[in-house]
């Protein structure tokens, strides 16, 4: 008895195991959830089934359709891009890193939707605007966009320094000596701006006119009422 009946019958039994091995491993790769998602998740690779999938890690696609509702338990972000605005995109939404807006596409190019307002420094760029009014002060520009924060009182707060002189005074007056010799003198004062704070010193004098006494450096001093003060 020749060879070749038993070869026949043999090489379809090797078939067959290779098919159903086959099928077996396919099953294994694709096989459903044992539970309810997202207990249960089937295995990677993510499938075409209707069966929820969860993924812990992150995912990357070179592009996503959602063909349903696009659900977003956390934050969506989207980046600067130079898609350029034109017909085939038109509402598409992008984020502009130049503008710090929002930004929209339409006929005939991106359009502002919502922008964050600039971040504004104090000078020396410790303290921005923002800063400077919750701590109760007023950004003030004293020139060429120059900012201070400029509160209503006589020193800075914590954390907060006096730039140069910026302050707001008013005047103080003082005097000193005895009878008709008495002698007074007024301060002067100024808005606000980078001014030093001024004082007033006037000799005491005793006596009675003509004959006033006084005495080398019995002075009486004031110094102006600072009611203002720039800082940063």
């Amino acid at each position: 008895m020749g060879m070749k009946p038993i070869l026949q019958p043999l090489k379809t039994i090797i078939l067959a195991l290779l098919l159903a091995f086959s099928v077996s491993y396919v099953f294994a790769a694709w096989s459903g959830p044992t539970a309810t998602p997202p207990d249960g998740n089937t295995d990677a690779p993510v499938n075409v089934g209707t069966t929820d999938q969860i993924k812990d890690a992150g995912l990357g696609v070179n592009a996503l359709s959602v063909f349903g509702r696009g659900l977003f338990s956390g934050e969506v972000q989207i980046g600067s891009t130079g898609l350029a605005c034109n017909s085939s995109v038109y509402g598409t939404i992008k984020y502009d890193e130049d503008s710090n807006c929002l930004q929209l596409c339409t006929d005939p190019d991106w359009q502002d939707v919502s922008c964050a307002a600039p971040v504004v420094y104090i000078v020396n760029e410790i303290h921005t605007t923002a800063e400077c009014s919750a701590a109760g002060g007023v950004p003030t520009d004293i020139g060429g966009l120059v900012y201070v924060c400029k509160f209503i009182d006589d020193s800075c707060p914590a954390e907060w320094t006096q730039y140069l002189n910026w302050s707001t005074t008013a005047a103080c007056s003082t005097g000193g000596g005895g009878g008709t010799c008495y002698a007074t003198c007024i301060s002067s004062s100024h808005v606000f701006s980078d001014t030093a704070r001024e004082t007033c010193s006037v000799l005491r004098r005793y006596g009675a006119p003509p004959n006033c006494i006084a005495n080398q450096g019995d002075l009486a001093t004031c110094y102006a009422t600072i009611q203002e003060v720039g800082c940063y």
